[in-house]
């Protein structure tokens, strides 16, 4: 018996966009994955957002002089950080499911959320987390899109 190959875009199509951003996911639905793989942070005012490290780094952000943890920003605070490369955004996850939810299933099966936790980083309860994080999924992935 044959089994199919499911082909998975770690954090999006990042040999092609910068990883874990709006083009990038668009960008490996459109390329035909199965699904994308995202990394989930919680901000200080408990949005989910797509980031993969812990820590914004000063040396990519025109703004800050030392490495913060991103669970210590607002989502507004986060806007107003102004990145070395103009175009770059972090994205909720509600924008992320926006972004993919004319994909059908048959075109991207799954979204794989990693949630980023740390003790030293991570602000909140696990059980908030988890709760936050599928508060998203249910107002902006449905798993019967056609």
């Amino acid at each position: 018996m044959m089994h199919p190959v499911h082909v998975q875009a770690h954090r999006g199509a990042s040999r092609e966009k910068t990883e874990n951003t709006l083009e990038a996911f668009v960008c490996a639905a459109e390329m035909g994955v199965n699904s994308v793989e995202l990394d989930v942070h919680l901000t200080q005012d408990g949005v989910p957002v797509v980031f993969h490290d812990f820590l914004l780094k000063p040396e990519a952000t025109l703004n800050l002089t030392s490495a913060v943890s991103l669970s210590e920003f607002s989502l507004t605070k986060l806007s107003e950080i102004k990145w070395r490369d103009a175009t770059f955004k972090i994205p909720t996850l509600l924008e992320v499911f926006g972004a993919l939810s004319s994909y059908t299933p048959s075109v991207l099966a799954w979204v794989d959320i990693e949630m980023k936790t740390h003790p030293q980083y991570t602000k909140v309860s696990y059980d908030r987390f988890v709760g936050q994080v599928f508060e998203q999924v249910v107002l902006g992935w449905s798993l019967d899109r056609t």
